[in-house]
């Protein structure tokens, strides 16, 4: 077993017995049936320990990119799939561009959930509205007031569309 921290690990031996059954090691090193490893953290060019939780989530994210730009934007989504998408993060825009590329607007709108710029509320309006929430669209683009006053006045209106369409 690997400790969270990647520094330390317990290792549990086995051995074959009479009647050909495994039972745990109890001689030597492994007196207690295990034996408790630790080593130093990896270290990078300036002599700084190496964080394998943020490392594991940049290789992630480049096999992501490259997936992406393999055009194959399932497998990006799925290599991105156990880490937060934070606000700003470029694992986050491979998302959102994975997800628009499978054009599948409930898939959108569970990858960008909560806008953090103009561009992702604007990709979320009509994804919301292709999924019958123009109510949170309208919400959406009520708490971007930065949005152009062109795209601002489309998205209304295909709001209101949909809203018309909902209530008949």
């Amino acid at each position: 077993m690997i400790e969270d921290d990647f520094r330390r690990a317990r290792v549990h031996a086995r051995e074959m017995v009479e009647g050909e059954q495994f039972t745990r090691k109890n001689n030597g090193a492994f007196a207690e049936g295990f034996i408790e490893l630790g080593w130093q953290a990896s270290t990078d060019a300036a002599g700084h320990p190496i964080d394998p939780q943020h490392e594991n989530i940049r290789r992630a994210t480049l096999l992501a990119e490259d997936a992406l730009r393999a055009s194959d934007p399932r497998r990006a989504l799925s290599l991105l799939d156990a880490m937060p998408l934070t606000a700003g993060t470029h694992a986050r825009r491979i998302a959102v561009q994975a997800a628009l590329d499978i054009d599948d607007p409930s898939l959108i709108v569970k990858t960008i959930d909560q806008p953090s710029s103009i561009e992702e509320a604007i990709t979320l309006i009509p994804a919301l509205i292709r999924t019958n929430q123009p109510d949170r669209a309208a919400a959406v683009l009520e708490n971007f007031s930065d949005i152009d006053p062109a795209i601002r006045n489309e998205l209304k209106g295909k709001i209101e569309i949909k809203r018309a369409m909902k209530s008949r």
